[in-house]
């Protein structure tokens, strides 16, 4: 094992980036990794880091495939600089639920079901067999996962990260605070928004911002009897999410009524609000969701 040379930081002409994963590097992150602004990707998981995240990662703004601290034993909370890296698409690698992915090339995934062919097939016939293709994903994804002493508000500046379109998971474990409104801004992201491993220490409530995200076809935030407690009620506007095909909050402490606008998701295929403060009746036109195949409200008081 063995630092990292701060003179990497002279390779300003790399434009590939650094593949270091599975290595047993130590010590601190070099700040003069911010230098690297021509860089493509980089992927240091699964190595030895005990230091803070440097904000000059922040300067790295030709990341385009993938930055990836996975797997270390970094500190500290997450920079507000790392806002400015908005090119890539995904935070960490996807979740598909009920979907599969399926590989059909080195960089491209497909979140799908009813596939016809193993992934080899899949590979070779660039994603052709599937009756239901949820979405595209490529491998473009920031991720500091499995650190588990960074502990941090998610910055309001994350919500620059506009370019996302597949994947929305928190990419790091132990959140505080609250969700930031900004993140409301994420109006490409299609496949998911998913809080459900990560700690959110809150309190927190749901956004009304995030009714926004137009093109979401998962919402999932998950909470536990420790942790995750998400309160508040779940907003109206969330009406406006018409290709959403699944919605779970388990595991909360909602309160209040469930709005009428829910049946305005009329893509809406799974509902999911159990052991939350729930009350009140169900709206009448909840019948008008004629796709929903399930639906779980145990453990509240709904009439």
């Amino acid at each position: 094992s063995g630092k990292l040379p701060t003179q990497l930081g002279n390779l300003e002409k790399l434009t590939t980036g650094f593949k270091m994963q599975y290595n047993d590097i130590s010590k601190t992150v070099p700040t003069e990794l911010g230098r690297l602004t021509n860089s493509v990707q980089m992927n240091f998981r699964d190595n030895e880091f005990t230091s803070t995240v440097p904000t000059q990662l922040g300067l790295l703004t030709g990341i385009t495939k993938y930055l990836s601290f996975n797997g270390n034993r970094l500190i500290g909370t997450m920079p507000s600089e790392l806002g400015r890296l908005s090119l890539f698409t995904s935070l960490y690698q996807g979740y598909c639920s009920s979907w599969y992915w399926y590989s059909i090339s080195e960089d491209q995934y497909i979140c799908a079901r009813n596939c016809e062919h193993d992934d080899d097939d899949l590979f070779a016939s660039g994603g052709y067999g599937c009756d239901d293709i949820v979405s595209w994903y490529e491998n473009e994804y920031i991720s500091f996962h499995e650190n588990a002493n960074i502990v941090s508000t998610i910055p309001t500046q994350f919500g620059r990260w506009t370019n996302l379109k597949f994947y929305v998971k928190p990419v790091w474990e132990n959140i505080t605070g609250t969700i930031p409104t900004e993140l409301g801004r994420w109006t490409g992201v299609t496949t998911g928004f998913y809080f459900g491993d990560e700690p959110l220490l809150g309190p927190a409530s749901i956004p009304t911002e995030l009714g926004l995200m137009k093109n979401l076809e998962l919402f999932r935030v998950q909470g536990s009897f420790e942790t995750n407690q998400v309160s508040g009620t779940i907003p109206s506007q969330f009406g406006n999410l018409k290709k959403l095909r699944e919605f779970m909050m388990e595991n909360n402490t909602l309160s209040g009524t469930l709005p009428d606008e829910l049946s305005a998701m009329e893509n809406l295929e799974m509902f999911t609000v159990q052991d939350n403060h729930l009350s009140g009746s169900l709206p009448e036109n909840m019948g008008d969701l004629s796709l929903l195949n399930s639906w779980d409200s145990f453990g509240n008081k709904l009439v």
